[in-house]
């Protein structure tokens, strides 16, 4: 009971010392600081969240993107690239020859239509029926992309005279 006694006694002298603010004054910076620094870090951690967030989207893009370009760089037929669009031509030309017609026009057609990814095309031949079947049943080049928009066969001379416009889709 003594101690209990002597530490009664001893607590009011205790708050009068001047130390005793001064040690209230160092509390409070250390748990100000403390507080502080606990809010600091979980900011920050919350934008560290909110980065790996937006990274997994990024990387999940970029691998649905690749898959996608997988996809369509492994397709049969595709758009080729704008300096590809001579080849295309040989080609359809080389078949031409292949398939013994022969070749009265050919020339580019401007669109009323602005389309920047496609390029159109009429060309005009004269050969056999069965010639003429076989080129539209077997019509590409490569890999390029094509489609015919406008098919105009008639008699002529004994042969079949075909008009054809087709449209080559570029990159």
């Amino acid at each position: 009971m003594s101690n209990l006694n002597n530490i009664v006694t001893y607590f009011p002298n205790f708050l009068k010392e001047k130390d005793m603010i001064f040690y209230a004054i160092i509390l409070l910076t250390l748990l100000l600081t403390v507080s502080f620094g606990t809010s600091k870090l979980a900011i920050s951690y919350q934008e560290a969240q909110e980065t790996e967030l937006q990274i997994a989207t990024m990387q999940n893009f970029l691998n649905e993107w690749t898959e996608k370009t997988k996809i369509v760089n492994q397709a049969t037929y595709r758009p080729v690239k704008a300096i590809q669009i001579d080849d295309v031509q040989t080609s359809i030309l080389l078949a031409l020859q292949a398939n013994q017609l022969d070749v009265i026009s050919f020339k580019a057609v401007t669109s009323s239509k602005k389309e920047e990814n496609s390029h159109m095309f009429e060309i005009e031949f004269a050969g056999s029926f069965e010639s003429t079947i076989h080129l539209l049943n077997n019509f590409h080049a490569k890999d390029a992309l094509l489609s015919i928009h406008n098919l105009k066969m008639e008699p002529n001379k004994g042969k079949i005279k075909t008009t054809m416009q087709y449209k080559i889709y570029a990159k």
